[in-house]
């Protein structure tokens, strides 16, 4: 029995493979452009329809005579086989666009339809209800755009002309590969592999996640993303209200129907959509195929895109992403060749095979909060690896790519020029092997006024896992040095443990509370808030510390201290028993312990690096600090809490929420540099700065415990025909309690929040606006127990400044 089962199976694979003898395939191109044609409906005089495929391909049995071909806004073309000599087609634009209609009776055909995609959207998810496991290939290429081309091959020849023609024909710009595994068990357990990959002139591992950068997995979530913007989705809720959509074609396939409807943004809606087509099959009411593009009304783009998507039926009832394809035209980025001038255009397929859903073997151990990791010998695949992971053999021009490129990169030494780039979003500045620390270069906060000085540390050209560094500093108002040192030894980068030996002689921020960080962030709230710091005393600090990320979402910091401050700014502090403490220093041994874990976080790990994916869960850092007294000359013994949670709710429609809620208590007694200050950032016709009360003055309020909730509302951008401006509100609100014991103890003049402060404010962001910076204004008004008797001086009018990094 067994026996037969086999020779069945053999016999069927023979049947299919003559069958596939018996076909011929072709692939239908545009004319103008030549680019393939993918979803093209493909009408037969003999047997059923079908479309081609992502890359313009489909197959015909010998027996058909003639088919047609048929796509939106193309003309029908008509084929006789007999006549073709050639197995490409080339189809022509109609100039036909989608313009507004008005449904004079009835309901709109495509409506009805788009309903019940939007009905069946969570069942047909792919993230949705099945776990699966499955295996991609993906390749991308950049070259110069066909106008260009084309210009440059008719002009009259010349030296320049000829060299920039050969070098275009025989092979593209830049070209990248990859491989990778995935699987997933819902509702969130996802884990991809790259497995192999190859970019030409370069080796690190920061481009091997590029194919999964350009686009979203699938067209079913609310917001698709597209190379780094996101959109709103055309069968989101609510997508008939939004969108236009046309019914263009009806595919009778055996027992099921592809309807073929068109889709745009109504011309009276203002928000940020997609236009293209949609193959919806009557099976499950899902999607087959989908073409999209960003939609504008302004001709003048820097950049235009395209993506492309077709679903393949996964045992009978699961409609799964097969192929993506994703074209880019970056017009802003220019080529010269000679006196001709072009563009920069990038194509690339994601091919997925071998899937299978709800797999027995796949176990929910093993996942851990990595979304994609790299793996460690991945850039050196072979050749086999290669031709394993790709579906046909690299053309001449694609294999001189990687000749020339590949010599042009180690030429030039591309490998480590990125390398140093990327270290500027650290705030290092590579020059071969140090580094410059852009940070020490130049500061600014009350206390010092303007703090000039240097920064250098050793690169990993240097020694890749041990970093030596220094730094001096002098402000301008306090007329003294800084300086420190430190070693840091990089024990496992990839789990982020570090240890860091460090000794200082600075200042330290009177009632600080921060957090450790890590790199240059332009959104954090840190970086501005520093800049209105008002009261610090002298620090002579020898410190060791320990830093662990067990989870991609987890990070751990162990630190103990040995220091002596000095009260700066006729500071001083006078317990009850002069026994405990008296003079204008105080030695201090401490140890720390932290936590920020990011719930839900995903990490991309390439390599050695660590990139933390948006979260829309709450952010939670939390920080134990323990003096010791009897260590050496310590005096001390105190106890401080911290803890800060925050959480932004972003939406497209709806505009971003965002909220921090700050907490903190010292127990002890203890001079002001280790009680809790609220954090003020007031001062007017200066930044607005999230997360701090903006109407109160640095260092205006200090606490034994205090408790502080910030909330804003950022409204959606207001769209308008200026490239400069884009209007949009921001709401800000923020309410603060705390109390402070034996206030007698210290000879600050300050308050305390027992009545509990309030203020709120209106921001209008984007009045100028250029690429990723929005500059406003704003307005906050302090009320409540501690405003002022006159109104006037409760106002406080701010610049704002917005930072929009996707």
């Amino acid at each position: 029995m067994k026996t037969g089962i086999h020779a069945f199976t053999i016999l069927i694979i023979i049947l299919a493979s003559f069958y596939s003898f018996g076909q011929t395939k072709y692939t239908v191109r545009d004319g103008v452009t030549l680019e393939p044609m993918p979803f093209v409906k493909v009408i037969p005089d003999t047997g059923a329809p079908s479309f081609t495929d992502i890359d313009g391909r489909f197959l015909l049995n010998r027996e058909v005579t003639q088919f047609q071909l048929r796509f939106s806004t193309y003309k029908d073309t008509l084929i006789e086989v007999a006549k073709l000599d050639t197995n490409v087609i080339f189809m022509w634009s109609s100039l036909q666009e989608i313009g507004e209609v008005t449904v004079v009776a009835g309901e709109n055909p495509a409506h009805r339809i788009i309903d019940l995609v939007i009905e069946n959207r969570k069942k047909n998810h792919p993230l949705s209800n099945d776990a699966f496991t499955y295996n991609s290939y993906s390749k991308f290429i950049f070259d110069a755009n066909d106008g260009l081309k084309n210009r440059v091959m008719d002009a009259p020849e010349d030296d320049s002309l000829t060299a920039g023609l050969k070098f275009l024909n025989e092979q593209h710009l830049f070209m990248l590969e990859s491989a990778s595994e995935r699987k997933f068990i819902p509702p969130a357990k996802d884990r991809e592999n790259i497995t192999a990959y190859k970019v030409s002139g370069l080796s690190l591992p920061i481009f091997s996640t590029f194919a999964q950068s350009l686009q979203s997995f699938n067209f079913y979530d609310n917001e698709f993303q597209l190379l780094g913007a996101t959109y709103i989705n055309p069968i989101a809720e609510g997508g008939t209200r939004r969108y236009l959509f046309i019914l263009q074609d009806t595919t009778v396939i055996g027992n099921d129907t592809t309807f073929t409807i068109t889709y745009r943004p109504r011309i009276n809606k203002n928000f940020k959509g997609m236009e293209g087509t949609m193959y919806v099959n009557t099976h499950g009411y899902a999607i087959e195929k989908v073409i999209a593009s960003p939609y504008s009304r302004d001709t003048a783009v820097t950049f235009k895109a395209k993506i492309i998507q077709d679903y393949h039926l996964i045992d009978g009832y699961k409609w799964f992403p097969y192929n993506l394809s994703t074209q880019v035209e970056l017009h802003g980025l220019g080529i010269t060749v000679g006196d001709e001038a072009g563009f920069i255009t990038g194509k690339g397929n994601t091919y997925i095979k071998d899937v299978v859903l709800n797999p027995d073997d796949l176990k929910k151990r093993g996942f851990g909060n990595i979304s994609i990791a790299t793996d460690p010998d991945a850039k050196d695949a072979d050749d086999e690896v290669w031709d394993a992971y790709r579906g046909e053999e690299l053309t001449d021009k694609e294999k001189k790519t990687y000749q020339v490129i590949d010599s042009l990169g180690k030429a030039t030494n591309l490998d480590r020029k990125l390398t140093a780039l990327m270290a500027l979003s650290t705030g290092k500045i590579r020059i071969n092997k140090i580094n410059l620390l852009s940070g020490k270069f130049i500061d600014y906060n009350f206390y010092e006024d303007l703090r000039l000085g240097a920064g250098i540390e050793t690169s990993e050209l240097l020694m890749k896992n041990i970093a030596i560094g220094g730094y001096f500093g002098w402000g301008t108002r306090d007329k003294d040095w800084k300086y420190g040192g430190y070693t840091t030894f990089y024990i496992n980068k990839r789990q982020g443990v570090e240890l860091t030996l460090n000794y200082q002689q600075d200042i330290v921020h009177r009632g600080g509370n921060a957090f450790q960080k890590k790199g240059l962030n332009l959104n954090d709230t840190e970086t501005y808030s520093r800049l209105f710091r008002t009261y610090f005393d002298k620090q002579r600090l020898a410190e060791l510390k320990l830093s662990y990320s067990p989870l991609g979402n987890l990070n751990l910091f162990a630190a103990a201290n040995y220091q002596r401050v000095e009260f700066a700014e006729g500071y001083g502090y006078f317990p009850t028993d002069p026994n405990y403490f008296s003079g204008d220093h105080v030695d201090v041994a401490e140890t720390s312990l932290e936590m920020q874990w990011n719930i839900r976080e995903r990490v991309m790990l390439l390599g050695d690096l660590r990139i933390p994916q948006p979260t829309v869960f709450p952010k939670i850092s939390a920080k134990v600090t323990k003096g010791w007294p009897g260590i050496a000359e310590s005096q001390l013994d105190y106890l401080r809490l911290n803890l800060r949670i925050s959480q932004l709710i972003p939406s497209m429609r709806f505009g971003n929420l965002n909220w921090t809620l700050m907490a903190s208590q010292t127990i002890g007694d203890v001079p002001l540099f280790l009680k809790q200050n609220a954090i003020g950032t007031r001062h007017d016709w200066n930044v607005s700065v999230a997360n701090t009360f903006e109407t109160v003055f640095p260092g205006e309020f200090f606490h034994d415990r205090q408790a502080a909730l910030f909330v804003r509302y950022d409204f959606p951008s207001i769209k308008t025909k200026a490239k400069w401006n884009e209007p949009q509100f921001i709401l800000h609100h923020g309410i603060g309690y705390g109390d402070f014991a034996n206030r007698s103890e210290h000879a600050q003049v300050f308050k305390s929040m027992d009545k509990g402060l309030y203020e709120a404010g209106l921001i209008f962001s984007g009045i100028l606006t250029q690429n990723a910076t929005s500059i406003g204004l704003g307005g906050f008004y302090r009320y409540g127990y501690y405003a002022d008797a006159d109104w006037k001086k409760n106002i406080v009018p701010k610049i704002s400044i917005k930072f929009t990094l996707n």
